[in-house]
């Protein structure tokens, strides 16, 4: 290719797409290929037709996938996702009575029927607030620990680090539960006592395979153990809330997952704390809370 009347290369195709979808050529930088008699436009190439190809083949599996999910909110056709307008609602002010209509959403008297179920995808907000609220408990019990260094104040502490990122994240997957057919009666519920008995369950796996060297296939069965314990808990939950949604399983597994996940962060905090004292507790605390986003609750 020609840059500034200096010629540069050569390149590979898969080189000049590169270049292309990075914005370091534009259309009408000039390209030579073997077997053509001059420069041209890269715009009137054979490269864009690859690009164009590409972006084709991309385009088309995004849409399957988006087509699916698209389906289980009642509406057809491939969507356009953004993150920007599922949580375009995030910064806007909201209201007392909005709050309090979501909150009894998933009632039989709320429950809307099939038909009745909104096609536009819904768009969180709550779940902000909730975690703002949890955040700065945790701020003012963490400098109130530091000014007065009172014990009672490290098991508040660790039971709002841990809990505050699973439990938001629990809360904006009910809100983007779109069917509207599971209360916050029931997540909470469901939040406590089924991921208590998913931890109860992975303990009593662990018993029956004695893990004690954790080398790469020690690790593995963890991870195995520990899915299974949770897995078997959704599948009693989705059984006895009779869902059609694949939205409520998602929601289902995401509650329970985060239960497992604060359950389990708060049990690390406490030996961080009792064996390298508070600085390892608020560090596990604060690395435990943000992999469990991508861990047990996603």
């Amino acid at each position: 290719m020609s840059e500034d009347g200096e010629k540069i290369g050569p390149y590979t195709e898969d080189d000049m797409l590169h270049f292309y979808n990075d914005h370091i050529i534009r259309m009408d930088t000039y390209v030579w290929q073997e077997g053509l008699p001059e420069w041209n436009y890269f715009q009137e190439s054979l490269y864009i037709d690859n690009t164009r190809q590409a972006d084709y083949t991309a385009k088309s599996v995004f849409d399957q996938a988006t087509t699916r999910v698209n389906q289980m909110v009642g509406e057809e056709g491939a969507m356009n996702v953004q993150l920007r307008d599922v949580f375009s609602e995030v910064f806007n002010k909201h209201s007392k009575e909005e709050a309090e209509k979501l909150f009894i959403a998933g009632t039989a008297a709320t429950t809307p029927r099939e038909e009745e179920i909104s096609a536009m995808w819904p768009k969180p907000w709550l779940f902000s607030r909730v975690f703002f609220t949890l955040i700065v408990t945790y701020i003012i019990l963490f400098y109130s620990a530091s000014l007065f260094y009172n014990p009672i104040l490290f098991s508040g502490l660790m039971i709002i680090g841990s809990f505050a990122v699973p439990f938001s994240l629990m809360i904006f997957f009910w809100e983007m539960n779109a069917p509207r057919n599971i209360s916050l009666f029931e997540i909470v519920k469901m939040f406590f006592v089924g991921g208590v008995l998913s931890l109860f369950l992975t303990l009593i796996l662990f018993n029956w395979f004695s893990i004690e060297n954790l080398g790469f296939f020690e690790v593995f069965m963890v991870g195995i153990i520990e899915e299974v314990g949770k897995l078997v808990i959704i599948g009693y939950f989705i059984y006895k809330l009779n869902t059609h949604y694949v939205l409520n399983g998602l929601l289902i597994g995401a509650t329970i997952g985060a239960t497992f996940a604060a359950f389990e962060t708060s049990g690390y905090a406490m030996n961080a704390f009792m064996m390298l004292g508070d600085g390892a507790m608020i560090d596990v605390l604060f690395n435990r809370a943000w992999s469990s986003i991508g861990a047990h609750t996603v």
